[in-house]
């Protein structure tokens, strides 16, 4: 399998599972701070839209880092 097909394969894995986890960190933050902080769930989906988007980022930049300096 060529290289780029593969780092696409986990760039897709790579969103999703950061946009799971942060879900899930979010989740767990809102039931411990049931009574200080009030999320909405709408909102913990769009907080971690941002997180995985950053993640993806992240990512994409690592890939072109690593196919410019293969030339």
């Amino acid at each position: 399998m060529p290289d780029i097909v593969k780092d696409l394969i986990f760039f897709i894995i790579t969103v999703g599972a950061a946009f799971g986890w942060s879900v899930l960190c979010l989740l767990i933050i809102s039931f411990i701070t049931l009574s200080y902080l009030h999320f909405t769930f709408e909102g913990i989906l769009i907080a971690s839209g941002v997180i995985a988007g950053a993640a993806g980022i992240w990512y994409l930049a690592g890939m072109i880092r690593k196919y410019r300096k293969r030339g």
